[in-house]
């Protein structure tokens, strides 16, 4: 509902408005797969992907910056770390929520919410 979906070989991936990740047949739209363990469920809940190589960079409403692989055979977290703190003026239940979309740039990834704006590395 609030994130992009996104294409990735012959399938495309997103978050419906209840954060269940799903995975559909692009050829189709059959339902590939489902999963609930990017964000925690609740209405309007989302997570924001980047595609990076054969992986991808994920920021979920909670501020955590998750690095996962999606594929027809599922969701597949590798890391998953605190990144920013949600705030409540944009949703003042579920102890707030960031909405905004991540931004990455020379090996960088910067989040805002409603109060600060983060930089950190994502270089080893």
């Amino acid at each position: 509902m609030i994130s992009n979906p996104f294409i990735k070989g012959d399938f495309i991936y997103g978050v419906d408005s209840y954060g269940e990740m799903r995975c559909l047949d692009l050829a189709t739209g059959d339902r590939v797969w489902e999963d609930q363990n990017a964000v925690n469920r609740a209405r309007w809940a989302t997570v924001h992907t980047i595609r990076h190589g054969e992986s991808e960079i994920m920021l979920n409403e909670q501020g955590e910056l998750i690095f996962a692989t999606v594929a027809p055979d599922g969701y597949h977290e590798h890391s998953r770390t605190k990144l920013i703190s949600p705030t409540r003026e944009q949703l003042n239940r579920r102890d707030g929520v960031v909405w905004s979309a991540p931004a990455i740039a020379n090996g960088f990834i910067y989040a805002r919410n409603d109060k600060e704006l983060v930089c950190a590395s994502l270089l080893p």
